[in-house]
């Protein structure tokens, strides 16, 4: 087997070596995130962080399938929670929770919204009949909208809501 060399210039190398020590960083993060519970999926981080927030926060028992179609938990009610998580610069930022149907009926919409340093900022609740009235429709999938519009609505419950985060005590 032949072996390709290449000479790198000094920076490219060292660019490369500080890569390689972040990429082992990340992965040894991932695995630790894993071992919490945390990480359920190989889906992004802020999908399978907010849906164990959720999980913590509001009680909810998470799904043994992490990718269930419909609904991703039920609190002791057994009311079926679908939650989402969205990363913003800061609360009162225009977002939306994308949905690909809105056939399978879950009860209640968690949306949980995170700082780029994924410190929670704030967390809603909005029944399923809300969510379906207010989503737009577009290239096949739903869009529930979180503008400032949806955040007047009295059916929309902001569970938690703080511009510089959440403090563990």
């Amino acid at each position: 087997m032949k072996t390709l060399s290449i000479n790198l210039p000094d920076e490219t190398r060292a660019k490369l070596q500080i890569a390689e020590h972040f990429i082992a960083i990340h992965l040894q993060s991932h695995e630790g995130l894993e071992q919490l519970g945390i990480l359920r999926t190989k889906r992004l981080l802020q999908a399978d962080y907010s849906e164990w927030l959720v999980s913590q926060l509001l009680d909810i028992q998470l799904l043994d399938n992490p990718v269930a179609k419909g609904f991703d938990g039920t609190d002791s009610q057994g009311q079926k929670y679908q939650i989402k998580g969205r990363v913003v610069q800061a609360l009162g930022d225009n977002t939306s929770f994308d949905f690909k149907t809105l056939r399978s009926k879950f009860d209640f919409l968690a949306g949980v919204l995170l700082s780029p340093s994924f410190q929670l900022l704030g967390l809603i609740r909005v029944d399923y009949d809300t969510v379906k009235e207010l989503a737009n429709k577009n290239r096949g999938r739903y869009s529930f909208r979180l503008n400032q519009q949806a955040l007047d609505d009295p059916r929309l419950e902001r569970l938690f809501w703080n511009e510089t985060g959440f403090e563990i005590k």
